[in-house]
């Protein structure tokens, strides 16, 4: 069995992904704490199980944030193939959104004092 983990620093907030269900890697861990991930991973040791711990990625609960992650798709777009770190589909439903905020946030958007849709 493989797990995933990935960790989103800004919110303390940890996600996991298994191949199957293993509930013995849930039980006696101090969730909400900044001891989920050693101890978690210790345990994936202890029940015998592969991991692989995936790249810290930021959180997305903000326009500036949603902006910053969009901006950093486009410059990931310029890389080799090989190099990307967004996959097509993420771009892909991105550029949609990227286009939605820059005609919200165009100075004809904002035409007789009214902002937004």
């Amino acid at each position: 069995m493989l797990a995933f983990f990935k960790i989103v620093p800004s919110n303390g907030r940890y996600y996991f992904g298994l191949t199957r269900t293993t509930h013995e890697l849930f039980t006696e861990i101090p969730w909400l704490t900044e001891h989920v991930p050693a101890l978690t991973q210790e345990k994936t040791t202890t029940l015998g199980l592969k991991m692989a711990l995936l790249p810290q990625w930021r959180d997305i609960d903000t326009i500036e944030a949603l902006r910053a992650h969009i901006e950093s798709s486009a410059l990931d777009a310029k890389k080799p193939r090989n190099d990307h770190l967004f996959s097509s589909r993420t771009a892909g439903a991105l550029q949609p959104i990227a286009s939605r905020l820059q005609s919200r946030s165009s100075p004809t958007a904002h035409a007789g004092g009214k902002c937004g849709p």
